[in-house]
């Protein structure tokens, strides 16, 4: 008989390396699973911190707006103030400013017109300061709770009156 040289693999070694292949990619592909839950975890937890963040601050600075008026009450879930225009167009008449928290969503009617802030705002909470003269607090601390479904932050933030002192003049 004829030695013949062997130059190929057996089934059996070409079986071994493909179930090795099949093993090491299940573990790459759970490894790329896990940071692709990762990240879109951490990509809703900025959004719920950037939406929080951004409602706390456009409602202080709104609420820095206000005219003195013995309207003013901000305190509980819901703030009623007058502006002079409208921070949310171009008008330039007095109207009264309405903010509230309703079924997850932040609301600020003015004008007749309510606008939703954002979707996600559970809770939103007012409390005044020492109260000052004309009718405004000195300042007013606004809480805002921003809920997705993992996660439940709360943000706080101070709207100011640093100019009240000097309408006594």
């Amino acid at each position: 008989m004829e030695n013949r040289k062997r130059s190929a693999f057996t089934l059996i070694e070409l079986l071994v390396a493909m179930s090795i292949l099949i093993i090491i990619i299940l573990i790459i592909g759970m490894f790329f699973q896990r940071a692709s839950v990762a990240w879109d975890t951490g990509s809703r937890r900025v959004e719920l911190l950037l939406t929080g963040r951004a409602v706390a601050d456009f409602m202080a600075q709104e609420m820095q707006q206000a005219l003195p008026s013995s309207d003013f009450d901000a305190n509980g879930a819901m703030a009623d103030f007058w502006i002079l225009g409208d921070a949310m167009g171009a008008l330039r008449a007095t109207q009264k400013v309405h903010y509230a928290a309703t079924a997850g969503k932040a609301t600020r009617t003015a004008g007749g017109v309510t606008a939703e802030l954002s979707e996600g705002v559970t809770a939103l909470d007012f409390s005044e300061g020492d109260p000052g003269e004309f009718g405004l607090p000195l300042w007013v601390d606004i809480k805002v709770t921003v809920s997705n479904e993992v996660d439940v932050k709360t943000f706080q933030t101070r709207a100011t009156f640093p100019n009240r002192a000097r309408e006594r003049m």
